[in-house]
């Protein structure tokens, strides 16, 4: 179901009225301000893209500018880094020279350590032969400068070990007495022997008078150490001659006399000859100790000589360490100049790179200013012929308005006495339109109270429809057990009352059943409900005719009224339902 809008046209018409419609001259003042202000703003507009152009073209001109100059720099920049270039490769240069008087060097000095046997003869025959071996990188097998000194040091130190080991045993054990005379027994036995050897040199005639003097031999030892192993040696060997000279002795004693007293004599000789020798002894002896001396300052010397060219040796380490680092340095640097070299090569290519584009762009920017400043001319002309048709439309336009203005002086007058007709009908529709809706509300009162009835009738008209149903198939069992009885009675009355009787009582076989349907209506979005009541064609229109009974036939009558009350109230729902819709439509068209 539809409602009725509820605008309020009045509101919308009063401010229609209240406004003030614009004259003609106030039109043609906007319209001219208006192509002032278009005017201003498309000058404005173009001084701007003008403006702009022109940075665009300072901007363009400024990366160019930019461009030469780190062009310039970029050259500046490689022909200094073909200076460093030319010095990396002069020290290259002078690093290699020094590389090879380093080789040079610590080839002599494996040499001289190879014939000192501090190193295998091998070494030092590689090195003669290939005298940059010291630097290849390949040559894992070899023996680089370190490993030289490292080599030479340690044989050094072995040596220094064991002589340091002889001194301590040598110190450890100094000459003791038994030594002492075990030496003079010695002597004395070479005494007794070189007398032997007198004697039978003067029994001997073909001795031809030469004299055989037999001294002990005094050799100078190196150290104290081998001194000691040749005075163990001398020892034994003294011992040996002992027993021998004993024994001889003894035989001698046993064989005669006369020789013990000679010998007796000599031995008296002997000892004045032995006290002699041992005078003789001890100049020899202090002429030793004077050789040691002599001889342990002279190890001494040799030792802080050692000392010194061991401080060489390590000072030529060091010095062969920092070449070996320099020339590492210098390999790195070398590397890194190589690596800059490239760096700037390709910087450089994309500085030139860089530059082609920006005079390019340059180039393009040129010719992009000049067509703006070309279309900027043909603007500023075309806005000066705009202005003098602005000034001729203007000056046209304000006699177009000095008469328009009497046109619309007389229009507006009429219009308002238009609107003051519109404002007298304006009153009178909404009087109208206020009664309208009284009445319109009167109306949906009504319908509201004829669906109150409609719904109570329908609910009492169900109710007595189904009394009604009841009583009828009440009426049908009666009828049918009537029938039955009667059929009987036919069966043993004659044919002519039989059939007679039938066509008398021919109305109690129809159907009196009532039904009630429920309608839809389309225009009463199916609210409304009609009760259809179906009779036989049979049935007579009496209700005594219908019922049996006074109860059946008021009963039916009660249903009959309840039925043309429906129909009223249908027809008043109808009607009133017509009457709202004409009023909306109505106030619809307002």
């Amino acid at each position: 179901m539809r409602w009725p809008s509820t605008r309020r046209r009045g509101d919308r018409v009063d401010a229609t009225v209240a406004a003030d419609p614009p004259t003609t001259r106030a039109r043609a003042t906007t319209r001219a301000d208006e192509l002032e202000r278009a005017l201003a703003l498309e000058r404005r507009a173009r001084a701007l893209e003008r403006d702009a152009a022109r940075d665009d073209a300072e901007a363009a001109g400024e990366r160019l500018a930019r461009a030469r100059a780190d062009g310039e720099r970029s050259a500046e920049e490689r022909e200094r880094a073909s200076a460093r270039e030319a010095e990396a490769l002069a020290r290259c240069a002078t690093a290699e020279g020094a590389l090879e008087d380093v080789c040079r060097a610590a080839t002599a000095f494996a040499t001289a350590c190879a014939e000192r046997g501090l190193v295998e003869a091998d070494v030092a025959r590689a090195a003669e032969n290939d005298p940059m071996i010291w630097i290849e990188r390949d040559g894992t097998t070899r023996e680089r400068v370190g490993d030289l000194l490292t080599a030479v040091l340690d044989a050094h130190v072995a040596a220094c070990a064991d002589y340091e080991t002889k001194l301590a045993y040598a110190r450890a054990r100094p000459p003791s007495s038994d030594d002492v005379e075990a030496y003079e027994a010695r002597l004395r036995a070479e005494v007794e022997r070189l007398l032997e050897d007198m004697a039978l040199e003067r029994s001997s005639p073909s001795s031809g008078g030469k004299k055989l003097y037999r001294t002990p031999d005094v050799k100078s030892g190196r150290s104290r150490g081998a001194e000691m192993r040749e005075i163990e040696a001398e020892r034994r060997e003294l011992q040996e001659t002992l027993a021998e000279v004993q024994r001889r002795m003894h035989t001698l004693a046993e064989s005669s006399d006369a020789i013990e007293s000679e010998l007796r004599e000599q031995l008296n000789a002997s000892r004045r000859e032995s006290a002699e020798l041992r005078a003789e002894m001890e100049t020899v002896l202090e002429e030793r100790s004077v050789v040691v001396n002599k001889l342990e300052v002279e190890l001494r010397r040799l030792e802080r000589s050692q000392e010194d060219a061991d401080q060489e040796t390590r000072r030529l380490s060091l010095s062969a360490r920092e070449k070996d680092a320099e020339i590492a340095t210098l390999k790195r640097r070398a590397e890194d100049l190589a690596s800059e070299g490239a760096r700037l090569n390709e910087t450089l290519d994309k500085q030139r790179q860089l530059k082609d584009k920006l005079e390019e762009q340059l180039a393009a920017s040129e010719a992009r200013v000049e067509g703006l400043l070309q279309e900027i001319d043909a603007m500023d002309a075309a806005s000066a012929q705009a202005s003098m048709h602005v000034s001729n439309a203007m000056a046209s336009a304000s006699e177009a308005h000095q008469r328009s203005l009497q046109e619309m002086r007389a229009k507006q007058a009429e219009a308002e006495a238009y609107i003051e007709s519109l404002d007298s009908r304006l009153g009178a529709l909404e009087e109208e339109r206020n009664a309208l809706r009284r009445e319109l509300d009167r109306a949906y009162a009504r319908e509201k109270d004829a669906r109150v009835r409609l719904q109570e009738t329908e609910k009492r008209s169900n109710e007595l429809t189904g009394e009604i149903n009841a009583l009828l198939e009440q009426d049908a069992r009666r009828n049918s057990v009537r029938e039955h009885a009667m059929l009987e009675h036919v069966a043993r009355t004659p044919p002519r009352v039989s059939s007679r009787f039938a066509r008398a009582n021919g109305a109690s076989t129809s159907t009196k059943k009532l039904h009630v349907h429920e309608v839809s209506d389309e225009e009463s979005d199916g609210e409304e409900f009609v009760v259809i009541r179906r009779r036989s064609a049979t049935a007579p229109n009496s209700p005594f005719m219908v019922a049996d009974s006074p109860r059946g036939a008021r009963q039916f009558n009660g249903l009959n009224s309840v039925n043309s009350a429906l129909a009223r109230a249908r027809a008043e729902f109808i009607e009133a339902r017509a009457k709202r819709d004409r009023t909306v439509r109505k106030m619809e068209e307002f």
